[in-house]
């Protein structure tokens, strides 16, 4: 969790600089794929509570 926040904070930073056409499309690509791994998660849980 802590990485996360790191990560959360760089983002931050980078905010006030401009940013190229090819470091936001990386920039959308990370966040699709912690946004799924989010998604993911929460899916297991709802798997999970079920199951008790």
């Amino acid at each position: 969790m802590a990485e996360q926040q790191d990560q959360d904070g760089e983002d931050a930073a980078q905010v006030d600089s401009p940013i190229s056409p090819e470091a936001m499309i990386e920039e959308k690509r990370r966040a699709d794929e912690l946004l799924e791994r989010r998604l993911s998660h929460l899916e297991e849980a709802a798997g999970l509570s079920k199951l008790t």
